[in-house]
């Protein structure tokens, strides 16, 4: 079923009461999806792009920890392989950007690369958390 309006997909939950001049966020109905629903909008950060919808993407690994002062992610290589050149894509609950990778250490080394199996220090444009998946970049 496709809704003729918007408003078709809305409702107000049961058992919410608005107050005089208050608003309240409708539920979207069970059927009903939204243009977006799935996928980020796209925005433009300012070192960084975000929402990076329109390439292939392959699940490489996960950040283990962000040493804030330093602007550099530790990542774990659970799935791939990286290397110096490849872009990225940094993703979870708050955090969504994409960057070219840069400079990579290993054990506060400079690499070229780095395995499945291994982890890697990288800098990053934006804050990135604990958990945040990373995902390289295919075109």
């Amino acid at each position: 079923m496709v809704p003729a309006r918007i408003g078709d997909c809305l409702a107000v939950l049961p058992g919410i009461e608005v107050p005089p001049g208050g608003a309240v966020l409708p539920a979207v109905l069970p059927g009903c999806e939204t243009p977006t629903q799935g996928r980020s909008l796209g925005l433009l950060g300012a070192q960084g792009k975000r929402g990076n919808t329109m390439a292939d993407e392959a699940k490489i690994g996960q950040v283990t920890h962000y040493f804030g002062k330093i602007q550099v992610a530790a990542i774990e290589l659970t799935d791939g392989d990286l290397a110096v050149g490849d872009t990225v894509r940094i993703k979870g609950h708050t955090s969504d950007f994409t960057q070219t990778i840069e400079t990579m250490q290993i054990d506060r080394a400079d690499v070229p690369k780095a395995e499945k199996g291994q982890a890697v220090g990288i800098h990053v444009a934006e804050h990135a958390r604990v958990g945040d998946e990373v995902y390289k970049v295919v075109d």
